[in-house]
């Protein structure tokens, strides 16, 4: 089932959609910024494809900018002056994505659960919001994260584990 998101509520589809993976894109910047926060560079390269379809002066209906599609008060929280620079997009995407990786243990659904609808949803449905944008969402994420890993020639993710709670 689904519930209604919230008013104000960060969640949305996305700009990108399911495609190719395009391994030629800021290629550097993907590199440099999976290197300093240990971040999958394909799991980064997902969230952007997601997110803008790498169009760093993308726009999003809910007010979220550039290539990683941060919003204005987490790019300032990130230090990120100006959010439609691909490489301040990319670095801060990065680092905002290497947090909620740590948060959840590696668990890559639940960290682009984060990054789309934002913690506070997460803690409350203790996973993934059953917010109809986020669930296809995280699909979207997790579908281009599998084909990155495949273009970039990289083995498969093995699914994160969980105690019963």
């Amino acid at each position: 089932f689904f519930v209604q998101t919230p008013p104000g509520s960060p969640a949305h589809e996305g700009l990108g959609k399911v495609s190719k993976p395009r391994l030629d894109m800021y290629a550097r910047e993907f590199k440099s910024a999976a290197k300093k926060t240990k971040v999958d560079d394909a799991f980064l390269r997902a969230i952007a494809h997601a997110e803008s379809g790498f169009d760093e002066r993308a726009t999003s209906p809910k007010g979220a900018q550039g290539v990683m599609q941060l919003m204005p008060d987490t790019a300032h929280e990130l230090g990120v002056a100006d959010p439609y620079a691909h490489e301040q997009s990319i670095s801060g995407g990065a680092r905002l994505l290497q947090r909620l990786l740590a948060r959840y243990k590696g668990d890559y659904s639940r960290a682009a659960a984060a990054y789309n609808a934002g913690v506070g949803a997460v803690a409350k449905y203790g996973g993934i919001p059953p917010y109809r944008e986020t669930v296809d969402y995280v699909q979207k994420v997790t579908a281009l994260h599998a084909a990155y890993r495949s273009a970039m020639k990289l083995p498969p993710l093995q699914p994160v584990l969980r105690a019963a709670q």
